[in-house]
């Protein structure tokens, strides 16, 4: 509440925090100081040109951004969390290939460098 200006995404981490500010009930003093980007435009990369003092935005998207301080998740009573999943057309050339990429990115090995990038493997 404190904050004089926080910084949203154009996708669906912002439309997940404007649900939760009408929830809070504090949707009339938090709006004024919201600033939402267009789409493309990186809520950590404007952190630090200055453009707000607060952002919200996927772990993924802050943690390789130079020049910000990431403070940490939305506590798990109000996170909305984004999981991605693998597809593959049936009985196309490329399917021994698509399943050695997903075996590769759903290893062991990889995990940790999966966890360093902000994401959580499961």
């Amino acid at each position: 509440m404190a904050a004089k200006s926080v910084v949203l995404s154009s996708g669906p981490s912002s439309t997940h925090l404007l649900s939760l500010i009408e929830s809070l009930g504090v949707h009339e003093m938090v709006t004024p100081k919201l600033l939402r980007l267009v789409p493309g435009k990186s809520v950590g990369e404007a952190l630090a040109q200055g453009r707000g003092e607060l952002g919200f935005t996927q772990v993924s998207e802050l943690l390789s951004v130079q020049g910000i301080t990431y403070l940490g998740p939305l506590g798990p009573e109000v996170q909305r969390l984004t999981v991605f999943t693998f597809g593959m057309r049936p009985g196309g050339a490329e399917t021994k290939g698509s399943k050695a990429l997903v075996g590769f990115l759903t290893s062991p090995e990889v995990a940790s460098r999966i966890r360093h990038s902000g994401l959580e493997p499961r």
